[in-house]
């Protein structure tokens, strides 16, 4: 639709540009309230190092491999009673058995000569 600019519809709503300071109902009925922060107490332990501290710097320091530690593997006792008797190694086929290949039949035959 077409419209005229000549004509344009004059905006009856100025709004101001200024910060508004506009004041809520509960802020005016709220009764603010100050707090002061508790102090906080901190325990003092028992614990106190004994004897002169001497710091070491990391150059002093010279690192060393390590060693390390024999594996321990855990020992069970559970021991087969008896003879083992395994099965023999003729029974045991060496290679799978592959079924016969089988071309899938159908009862369609075409009928009359073939040109």
């Amino acid at each position: 639709r077409h419209r005229c600019p000549h004509n344009a519809p004059e905006d009856h709503l100025d709004i101001p540009h200024e910060p508004i300071d506009a004041v809520t109902s509960y802020r005016q009925e709220y009764d603010e309230k100050h707090v002061d922060r508790q102090v906080t107490y901190y325990h003092e332990d028992h614990l106190h190092m004994e004897g002169d501290f001497t710091g070491e710097r990391r150059t002093d320091y010279t690192a060393t491999r390590g060693e390390r530690a024999p594996v321990k593997r855990p020992q069970d006792n559970l021991r087969p009673e008896g003879e083992f008797i395994g099965k023999p190694k003729e029974v045991a086929p060496t290679r799978g058995e592959r079924a016969p290949v089988k071309r899938p039949q159908d009862n369609l035959r075409p009928e009359g000569d073939f040109e």
